[in-house]
């Protein structure tokens, strides 16, 4: 799959990086390796998504509205998580708005940013 995973045990923060050319169902099926860290006592609070050097998403708007749903089951689970996603292409920004839109009330609070340094400033803000 296009992207690396890193988990911070002292920020209860995962990391997950995208490059290259990403599809709606890798993105689906990474949530296995998500759940992992949000459910098995790892104590996940914080994650920042980077899709900043993805070329672009192949997805459809159902698969965007699958990957919501899987979001808010997890959220369901582990509340509050809150998450920093960033792409600065702006057709990947716009997909990731969709997706936005569907998590809103989930208990995942999501902001979308243009730069890393902007989704870290704002995690920074957030943490407990």
């Amino acid at each position: 799959m296009p992207f690396e995973t890193e988990y911070d045990e002292s920020l209860k923060q995962l990391t997950r990086v995208w490059s290259g050319v990403v599809t709606g169902k890798e993105i689906l099926e990474s949530h296995d390796l998500a759940t992992h860290y949000l459910l098995n006592g790892e104590g996940v609070r914080y994650i920042i998504a980077d899709y900043s050097a993805v070329e672009r998403i192949e997805t459809s708007a159902e698969m965007v509205r699958t990957i919501a749903l899987k979001d808010k089951e997890i959220s369901a689970q582990v509340p509050y998580i809150y998450a920093a996603v960033i792409a600065s292409n702006d057709a990947v920004f716009g997909l990731i708005r969709m997706w936005q839109t569907y998590v809103e009330q989930a208990g995942l609070v999501v902001a979308i940013f243009r730069t890393r340094a902007e989704g870290e400033i704002w995690l920074n803000q957030h943490r407990k």
